[in-house]
């Protein structure tokens, strides 16, 4: 009964963690839509330029997270209070320090890196912001730290709730202080969400552990060092990602134009889409999987790495499948034609995800197991690729293929991880069908491929043909994938699934 009842409440919280991540990023495009039609696109350039932010907010954090969760999750289960109240505390100060240490860095050194991609007038605008965006940062830090406490007590359902109420309320802010102060009406309304989202996380914390606001002040120095030096591999990892997206958007700045960047970033929210609501179901496998080890339960284990593999594998393919088949269509939507980059890039990073999602249910394994050091090591390949590939196509083409340079990235750091992952633990793959996976492969690849050419061959140029099309796309993959629909259906809803 009890596990059906906690396979019950994983379900659900995975299923609100996809619509979380879809109101959340509608609530991205939508405030690009408002900054592009009010201000326009050298505005929408400088915007996310300095939203390049997020990557730092992994090493406000320390790269606890992770481990956050997972000692929570092992403390609840042996009932130790105290010592969930001393993670509490000692993550809590971890997260304090580190957010004001890395905001008054990025506040100090990015103008300098600004320098090189804005002209004067974009510099100048982009300085009167740093202030709210290094705020933004810290408070964004604590929002995650909280957001682990939550996810290790199986609360997320409850956090996406209101993640995506104060994501419209965002919006509904964006459009008033635009109106009103210009540029600097988003980062008004940006600050107003993170604390909208730190109150509501401080309230259902206290509404699970009565003590959690007394918790933060038990520091234990054992269990902050024992953090700090688990922390520090997944720290590297943190500073890595900085030199993935906000290196791809200085490159992009520097030998494209800023204007340029807001495309990209639009197409990058776009595909950012499917990808974290994958992995952010998929991550709820952490704590599942170290009770499992933690009782020696391998058949557990086998089953709950097949039904996640199986879903990612299945979700994956129908979605990145869907997102290059319809590039063409995504950019008459939020672009308003058929913008050659805008498509390209959407189908790169199609592709550098799709890979990057199969290795997403060995990643979090991983990371319920401990063992982060493979995963150090494919961030550190990423990173450095990224930076050289970046540099080298950018510096010599000055090519919009400088999203091939990202994508390769992507796709040989997560191979790392999945060749590395399948090598070690072998008998977790003992009951996937390779075959029947390829075969599903290829059918997506040709039904998209056709949609693809047929789109390039009309003008999409009012809704009316738009609706249509997507319309009939959406009966024709029913039908094209019925069986596969069947079977995601009856494992997903009889099985230990995405759990």
């Amino acid at each position: 009964m009890g596990s059906k009842k906690s396979t019950h409440i994983s379900t659900i919280n995975a299923v609100s963690a996809g619509a979380q991540v879809v109101i959340v990023n509608m609530s991205y495009f939508l405030s690009y839509k408002i900054i592009l039609n009010e201000l326009g696109s050298s505005y929408l350039g400088v915007w996310t330029l300095l939203l390049s932010v997020s990557s730092f907010v992994g090493l406000a954090n320390f790269g606890i997270g992770p481990l956050v969760l997972k000692i929570i999750a092992e403390a609840k289960i042996n009932n130790l209070n105290s010592n969930v109240e001393k993670i509490i505390g000692t993550s809590g100060f971890i997260t304090l320090s580190f957010s004001v240490i890395v905001a008054g860095a990025f506040y100090i050194l990015y103008p300098i890196l600004l320098n090189n991609v804005l002209d004067s007038n974009s510099l100048l605008l982009a300085k009167s912001l740093l202030p709210y965006i290094a705020i933004s940062l810290v408070i964004t830090a604590h929002v995650n730290l909280l957001g682990s406490f939550l996810d290790a007590l199986q609360l997320t359902y409850k956090k996406n709730i209101f993640l995506c109420v104060s994501s419209i309320m965002y919006i509904l802010l964006t459009y008033i202080f635009i109106k009103e102060f210009g540029l600097l009406g988003a980062a008004y309304a940006w600050i107003l969400q993170g604390l909208i989202n730190y109150m509501l996380s401080i309230i259902l914390l206290k509404s699970e552990i009565p003590y959690a606001l007394r918790a933060f002040f038990r520091f234990n120095n054992p269990l902050f060092w024992e953090m700090i030096k688990q922390g520090s591999k997944m720290q590297i990892i943190s500073i890595t990602g900085i030199f993935l997206e906000p290196v791809t958007k200085f490159f992009i700045s520097k030998y494209l134009g800023v204007a340029v960047v807001g495309f990209y970033e639009i197409a990058s929210r776009i595909v950012s889409v499917v990808k974290i609501i994958i992995s952010n179901a998929t991550q709820v496998i952490v704590p599942r999987f170290s009770i499992y080890r933690i009782n020696g339960d391998v058949k557990n284990e086998v089953s709950l790495f097949t039904n996640t593999f199986n879903n990612v594998f299945f979700l994956s393919t129908i979605s990145i499948g869907a997102l290059i088949g319809c590039s063409r269509i995504l950019a008459y939507i939020f672009i308003g034609e058929n913008n050659i980059f805008f498509t390209q890039t959407i189908i790169l990073m199609s592709c550098a995800w799709y890979v990057n999602l199969l290795a997403v249910p060995s990643y979090y394994t991983y990371i319920a197991l401990g063992n982060v050091n493979i995963i150090l090591v494919s961030h550190i390949v990423m990173s450095f690729l990224n930076l050289i590939l970046c540099y080298c196509i950018g510096g010599f083409f000055q090519s919009q293929m400088l999203i091939g340079g990202w994508a390769l990235a992507i796709i040989i750091s997560s191979l790392i991880i999945l060749v590395h992952f399948y090598t070690n633990y072998k008998y977790l793959f003992a009951f996937i069908n390779i075959p029947s996976k390829f075969y599903f492969l290829l059918k997506v690849f040709c039904m998209n491929s056709i949609i693809y050419i047929t789109t390039g061959l009309y003008d999409f140029n009012n809704l009316h043909k738009i609706y249509l099309f997507l319309i009939m796309y959406f009966m024709i993959s029913v039908i094209v994938y019925l069986k596969e629909i069947k079977n995601f259906y009856l494992t997903y809803f009889t099985n230990e699934t995405i759990s």
